[in-house]
């Protein structure tokens, strides 16, 4: 589906990064310029909306209204409880949940705050949160296919998409900024 707007031959599809102008952009198999397809990517899924829960939170709003989350944990950031001393977005997506604690209890040590008490269960009663990796792994799915409109063309581009196994984060780990380390992701 087209909009007036477009150009002829501009992809619609919102899960194909382009520049703010619509044109594709794709990498050019340079590792170097993997960073700064990454930051066209980010500016992207601002501009669209995609991604945020995600990258800010590995975090998904369910259809019936619902968060899912992949621990429990992640629901006292969600709640402005304790704060994360990072802002995440693709350039630095959200870390998985033990790093993410122990860097904010760093951050609370550091500022000569005491750590703070995580739950270690759901509170009983209706709640607004779900512990459920699955939709969490589906959307990550969804980015690093989203990735592959922009890294899936270079030659080595099957060997980064296969490092990637399946994950957004992980092809965005791969950034020399982020040590190029695909599997860190998972840690």
């Amino acid at each position: 589906m087209s909009d007036l707007n477009d150009a002829p031959g501009t992809p619609t599809d919102i899960y194909i990064p382009v520049d703010s102008s619509g044109n594709p952009f794709q990498w050019d198999g340079n590792p170097a310029k993997i960073a700064g397809n990454l930051y066209e990517c980010a500016r992207h899924y601002k501009r669209k909306g995609l991604f945020g829960p995600l990258l800010k939170n590995r975090a998904v709003l369910l259809s019936n209204g619902k968060i899912a989350v992949t621990h429990i944990d992640t629901i006292e950031f969600l709640q402005g409880s304790v704060s994360d001393p990072k802002v995440h977005d693709l350039e630095c997506p959200c870390p998985v949940i033990g790093t993410r604690v122990a860097a904010a209890q760093q951050a609370l040590v550091d500022a000569g705050q005491a750590a703070h008490t995580f739950p270690d269960k759901l509170p009983t009663g209706p709640s607004d949160y779900i512990i459920n990796s699955m939709p969490v792994e589906a959307e990550d799915g969804k980015l690093l296919r989203s990735l592959a409109h922009v890294f899936g063309h270079a030659e080595p581009s099957e060997a980064l998409l296969d490092d990637a196994d399946g994950s957004g984060f992980a092809l965005a780990s791969t950034s020399p900024e982020h040590g190029g380390r695909p599997g860190d992701h998972r840690r």
